[in-house]
């Protein structure tokens, strides 16, 4: 029904067509990486399927990039795409859909690690997640799939998504001193989320929308005896 094609040798002198380098990660690293991301497509596509339209790549994409991490946690080539959800979150946002927003995908991969916690803190396992493919089997669009797995194991997709929300802030030198047990695995080393930035001199006036489930972060200078941001 499906299968993968794999690189012979995952090569640093292996380009693309404008001169880079083919891989952010290399030789076994790559192979055991790409192997554990396509396999999981292998079965997503053999067993569940996908809208014909490539609806909801997005969610296809987040899930097999935490899967990389989840089976090679000291192998960091996820950290080159999930980078861009902190860089540019508007650009990145969760559930974007539609084949042209796949990289969202990537982006949003820590998504999956903070569910996976989640669970098991409260001692359901792979249950939530393995419900989710049952679902898309079932014919639901994924996020639809996602949003009635979570609710039917007391995991309301709006509640996770605030602690998810919250998450994210800790970043970078924002991760010092913080439990880890509040943080992303490799929190220390994401960049911090950005800002749209303004100065208060007394006041500030930000203005702007956001679609739903999507992530904007205002900071906003304030003049004083010192230069504070937050």
């Amino acid at each position: 029904l499906t299968y993968i094609e794999l690189d012979n040798n995952y090569s640093k002198s292996d380009k693309t067509g404008n001169g880079s380098p083919s891989f952010n990660t290399f030789e076994l690293d790559a192979l055991k990486i790409t192997a554990a991301h396509e396999f999981q497509h292998a079965i997503h596509l053999a067993n569940y399927g996908m809208n014909d339209q490539l609806y909801d790549v997005s969610l296809y994409e987040m899930f097999c990039t935490w899967i990389e991490v989840y089976h090679y946690p000291e192998i960091k080539d996820y950290q080159f795409y999930v980078k861009n959800f902190f860089s540019n979150p508007k650009e990145n946002r969760f559930g974007q859909r539609y084949s042209q927003f796949v990289s969202s995908g990537y982006a949003n991969a820590l998504f999956f690690e903070y569910l996976h916690d989640k669970t098991q803190e409260q001692s359901l396992g792979f249950k939530p997640i393995l419900d989710m493919w049952d679902n898309i089997g079932k014919k639901n669009l994924a996020y639809r799939a996602l949003e009635l797995s979570l609710t039917n194991n007391n995991l309301p997709l709006h509640e996770l998504w605030c602690g998810f929300l919250e998450r994210t802030y800790f970043t970078g030198k924002r991760a010092r001193g913080i439990d880890s047990a509040l943080l992303f695995r490799d929190a220390h080393v994401f960049p911090l989320m950005k800002s749209d930035t303004m100065t208060a001199n007394p006041t500030a006036l930000f203005s702007g929308d956001v679609f739903p489930y999507e992530i904007r972060s205002l900071s906003s200078g304030l003049i004083g005896s010192g230069y504070l941001t937050d």
